[in-house]
């Protein structure tokens, strides 16, 4: 039997259990929580959707805020630290609808969305990701809040990240000292708190190598930048960032 034919016919079979599951059991908008009309939704209407917007305009490479010069500048607050990252790239403004999607996947345990904010930084971060790139991994977190929260948000989206572009995951970071969470905490205070948290798990697979980092938000840089420093002292020839969300 024709393999192609065998796929179309997989590809109906599986629309229809869709469509059949639909009237069943309508989805609906994780932001609105209206019925979903059209059966190839990711968990938001249309609408919702929309208002989304992605980050457009000349940015800074660092932290992603506005800057109205060259599109490779370092906006006025990056321009004296030490970042050890060449860039970063942010799908959307860690705002209203975004953050209301990143909460109810990282707090509100709902796996799932990963499938649709993954999506969306591939589609705003295509050009970050090119042949360049050999190899992605993810910001770790400590085993105890892995183990309270069934899973790490970052990886969940690197996982997404990696099977749209094809570009191979690695497990590269381990996070060997447990401190406080960031949100509470100032800029210097974010530094010192990320300070000597991680270790390259095996510096040969990181030696001579391009490395894509995966975090679901970036706020003033420390984690990726205390990532990417690690990673960089064991041999790494380059690393860029892209999250979910920036705040700025």
């Amino acid at each position: 039997m024709d393999m192609q034919f065998v796929s179309v016919v997989k590809l109906c079979i599986k629309k229809l259990c869709i469509l059949f599951l639909n009237i069943l059991f309508p989805r609906q908008c994780e932001l609105c929580n209206n019925t979903l009309g059209n059966i190839e939704a990711e968990y938001l209407c249309s609408n919702c959707g929309n208002n989304i917007e992605f980050l457009e305009g000349m940015r800074c490479r660092i932290c992603c805020r506005p800057v109205g010069i060259a599109s490779n500048a370092i906006c006025s607050e990056c321009v004296s630290r030490k970042v050890y990252f060449s860039e970063c790239f942010a799908s959307g403004h860690y705002d209203d609808g975004l953050r209301k999607l990143i909460g109810r996947f990282k707090y509100g345990k709902k796996r799932y969305l990963a499938a649709a904010i993954g999506k969306r930084m591939v589609q705003s971060g295509k050009n970050l990701l090119n042949d360049n790139t050999d190899i992605i991994t993810y910001v770790p977190i400590h085993w105890h809040k892995r183990w309270k929260r069934g899973f790490n948000q970052s990886e969940e989206l690197a996982q997404v990240v990696s099977k749209e572009y094809n570009i191979q995951l690695k497990e590269l970071l381990s996070r060997i000292k447990r401190r406080h969470g960031q949100v509470s905490l100032g800029r210097d205070d974010r530094k010192r708190n990320v300070e000597d948290i991680f270790e390259v798990v095996d510096k040969e697979l990181v030696k001579g190598k391009s490395i894509m980092l995966v975090d679901d938000v970036i706020t003033t840089g420390s984690t990726v930048n205390a990532c990417a420093k690690t990673l960089i002292k064991s041999g790494a020839v380059n690393v860029r960032v892209i999250v979910a969300a920036a705040v700025f």
